[in-house]
């Protein structure tokens, strides 16, 4: 016996699913439909939503508490545009490194969002802390806070390196992220 098998891509992978579970469905009695594969194929389908909808809750959130620390609406948009960079520049960086968008990949860029939040942060609220001129209350919260910043940098530029010498993919794509997320996040940060 002989099986012909045709290679399909994302879209008609669900789409083929979704018919597959319609057609279970409609049958009679108890019955549904299971493939080892749905559960990529599935998550292929809500992968983009998904990571949109807790991308903006995540945004809202660090709205608020940025909100509250700052109690500055300028200051708040600040640290804001400078981490949807950061996310945005990351995102891209999954295309750029050949990744797909999945699991493994979300995770990663959902961390970025925190990350870069603590970069930024940290400067903003130490030069909301200054008094003085503006080049004044610059110089003076980067001589105080950029050295934390920085440490903080490098201590997880350290944590990560060991697995740029991995092969499986779980740490290829934790590696590449990282890398993109502590140099786009120290960059927008400092």
């Amino acid at each position: 016996m002989s099986a012909v098998v045709k290679q399909v891509d994302g879209a008609e992978a669900i789409q083929m699913m979704d018919e597959v579970r319609l057609i279970a469905a409609k049958a009679p009695g108890n019955c549904f439909a299971y493939e080892a594969t749905f559960n990529d194929w599935e998550t292929n389908k809500v992968i983009v939503n998904e990571f949109l909808s807790v991308l903006l809750g995540c945004g809202v959130a660090i709205l608020l508490v940025l909100l509250l620390v700052f109690n500055d609406l300028v200051a708040t948009l600040i640290v804001m545009s400078n981490v949807a960079c950061v996310v945005l520049v990351v995102t891209g960086s999954v295309w750029w490194w050949g990744m797909q968008l999945n699991s493994v990949t979300v995770i990663h860029l959902f961390m970025s969002v925190g990350v870069s939040v603590d970069y930024c942060a940290h400067i903003m609220h130490e030069y909301k802390s200054q008094p003085g001129e503006r080049s004044e209350r610059v110089r003076n919260s980067y001589s105080l806070m950029a050295p934390a910043v920085i440490h903080a940098i490098m201590s997880t530029f350290l944590a990560i390196a060991v697995t740029g010498f991995s092969q499986g993919y779980i740490f290829v794509a934790f590696f590449r992220l990282w890398i993109g997320i502590v140099v786009v996040g120290a960059l927008f940060a400092m």
